[in-house]
């Protein structure tokens, strides 16, 4: 009678490397793969998110469906407004269509995961570079304020509802 014998035990780092392994060839899978088309999603859905960026939020929510667990989705990289965020003088004009952009695609979202049940496995992050102060300067525009800048929270089990710390 022949005697089978057990593999020995793999160790947290071989097994860490296998698991790394199989997750790789598991995202580039056909299954995972069909998290990029977008267009599968019902036309309703695809509105709901907007533009440009809340296309690429769309894109963030099928990937985290899928197992994504860091996504970073920039914003404005095609300068909406044809200053980006960091506007000055008359850039400062078409800001709104940036905030508009920000709000429907961020709305969407934050819904969308919500419906899942996906929110509170979801911290969302948005981040500034710089802060501004309330006045407008001479050229039209808002200077910076780097010694403050916001940071909005959202999912991610969070309980707190408010604002921390301020300016003066």
């Amino acid at each position: 009678k022949l005697r089978q014998s057990q593999p020995p035990p793999k160790n947290s780092q071989v097994a860490d490397y296998d698991q790394a392994i199989e997750r790789s060839v598991d995202w580039s899978g056909p299954d995972f793969l069909t998290g990029f088309q977008i267009d599968n999603e019902p036309s309703d859905i695809r509105n709901k998110y907007g533009g440009e960026f809340g296309q690429r939020c769309l894109l963030a929510r099928r990937l985290i469906e899928r197992g994504v667990r860091f996504l970073e989705v920039s914003h404005n990289l095609n300068f909406l407004n044809g200053a980006g965020w960091d506007v000055h003088n008359e850039g400062i004009e078409q800001q709104h269509e940036l905030i508009r952009e920000m709000d429907t695609a961020m709305s969407a979202l934050i819904d969308d995961l919500h419906t899942k049940k996906l929110l509170d496995k979801t911290l969302i992050v948005i981040t500034t570079e710089f802060g501004r102060p309330p006045e407008f300067d001479s050229g039209g525009g808002r200077g910076h304020q780097s010694k403050a800048f916001s940071c909005i929270l959202a999912g991610g089990g969070l309980k707190h509802s408010g604002a921390y710390g301020g300016t003066d």
